[in-house]
């Protein structure tokens, strides 16, 4: 048994569990040191590289992950090098590359295809990362999140009612997902129910806070012509987002629609300061051009 190598990958593990990093970093080295055997070598390779990965070392986790293909073809090395391609801007094709080498050697490498199905729908190559999600979810079919962004590509594509579908696939398998319920409100809004949009917005948000749902919230409120609504929801919204230019913007929109010009005068000018865009903006805003006059 090679007592020294063990001791420090125990070592290097137990820094990762506490999250000093670093140290996990230099300990993971030591254990590289005294590795004899391939698979020691590999697994300490694959270990400092994975770790570089996560501290945006990208220069050295690519140089781990190529030390690691000369000692053996290891989909896991092909894979990280794709993730560091993307990372550094390398070429699309070397990328896409990588991540089919890695799939061609281990097949049920399902990260290998999540990753590559999203550079796929970034390239808006809609169909081959259609393809690449449903290989993802016939090899994981509890993946609550490959259902949620493969509906995505179909809300993006237009088509709701597949969208909905994987969404709400996405919800029976964890009904807390933000990101899905979130979607549920934009799909349910564009097929003319925006009630239930509100419901599922309001469930997103118990989840996770986030301006774009705030700002969906109030437009849905200004188109039922719910002003206050608009109101009470922005400065909520406010309260945990109070950098949000679009947040301030529309709050003074509403203030606008509820005869407060003061008010909405205050919050553009709070828009303007975070970016002084909206200045321009308001000019050619049918219910703020002629606060922006005044200003």
């Amino acid at each position: 048994m090679n007592v020294k190598y063990s001791n420090y990958m125990i070592l290097a593990n137990d820094f990762l569990q506490k999250d000093h990093l670093p140290k996990a970093r230099e300990a993971f080295h030591k254990s590289l040191a005294f590795a004899k055997t391939s698979k020691e070598k590999i697994d300490s390779l694959f270990e400092l590289a994975d770790l570089d990965l996560q501290l945006g070392y990208y220069e050295e986790a690519e140089k781990f992950f190529k030390k690691i293909l000369q000692i053996k073809d290891y989909p896991g090395a092909y894979y990280g090098l794709a993730l560091v391609g993307e990372n550094l801007g390398h070429p699309t094709d070397v990328i896409i590359k990588n991540y089919q080498e890695a799939i061609a050697l281990d097949p049920y490498y399902t990260k290998a295809y999540y990753y590559l199905a999203h550079l796929y729908f970034d390239l808006e190559d809609y169909a081959k990362a259609e393809e690449l999600f449903l290989q993802c979810i016939q090899l994981e079919p509890e993946d609550f999140v490959t259902y949620n962004d493969l509906g995505s590509l179909y809300e993006k594509n237009q088509v709701y009612d597949r969208a909905k579908k994987y969404f709400l696939k996405s919800l029976s398998l964890c009904p807390t997902y933000a990101k899905a319920l979130y979607n549920m409100g934009v799909i349910e809004n564009r097929l003319g129910n925006p009630r239930k949009a509100l419901d599922y917005y309001e469930k997103s948000l118990e989840e996770y806070s986030h301006p774009y749902t705030y700002l969906n919230m109030s437009a849905i409120y200004f188109a039922l012509k719910e002003d206050k609504n608009a109101k009470r929801i922005l400065i909520q919204g406010l309260a945990h987002h109070n950098d949000s230019v679009n947040l301030h913007f529309n709050l003074a929109c509403a203030y606008v629609h509820l005869g407060k010009p003061l008010k909405a005068r205050k919050e553009l000018k709070e828009a303007i300061k975070i970016n002084p865009r909206a200045e321009e903006w308001a000019k050619t805003d049918l219910d703020l051009k002629e606060i922006a006059k005044e200003l």
